[in-house]
């Protein structure tokens, strides 16, 4: 593996520690569970993230390498809901 991809990986322990970490000041423990179950689902949106971010940073500079990125996030994270949706009014 090479660097970039080091970087790609080092985003999850930082953005789970900090989410639960806020989560658990802020609400009680079986609200933290019930959002700790599904960050495994959640996981592809920070791989798109930083792998956008690899690519748009370079290319745009910080901030609209950032933008760019966070669009690239946001799409897959419509798309996901959108098959989610689906997939619930298929079975139900």
């Amino acid at each position: 593996f090479s660097a970039a991809w080091g970087g790609v990986f080092s985003i999850f322990p930082a953005a789970y520690f900090s989410t639960l970490l806020i989560l658990h000041r802020e609400h009680d423990g079986p609200f933290l569970f019930r959002i700790a179950r599904t960050i495994p689902i959640a996981s592809p949106i920070f791989v798109i993230y930083a792998w956008a971010a690899m690519y748009t940073f370079p290319a745009f500079g910080p901030l609209l390498g950032t933008i760019g990125a966070y669009a690239a996030s946001l799409i897959y994270f419509f798309c996901f809901v959108q098959f989610i949706k689906s997939k619930t009014e298929e079975s139900g």
